[in-house]
């Protein structure tokens, strides 16, 4: 348990400003990404 909690200090001493934003904005890309593949599949299976 103490490892995590250097490893979650290590994280948060790294953290940048605007990071959530970037990596926020990267999730929804691949959401996008995977809902129309999935959107294909589903009409090709029609």
């Amino acid at each position: 348990m103490k490892e995590e909690t250097l490893s979650y200090e290590k994280k948060k001493a790294t953290y940048k400003p605007g990071d959530s934003v970037d990596q926020h904005r990267m999730i929804e890309t691949a959401n996008e990404y995977l809902s129309k593949k999935e959107i294909g599949q589903v009409t090709e299976n029609s």
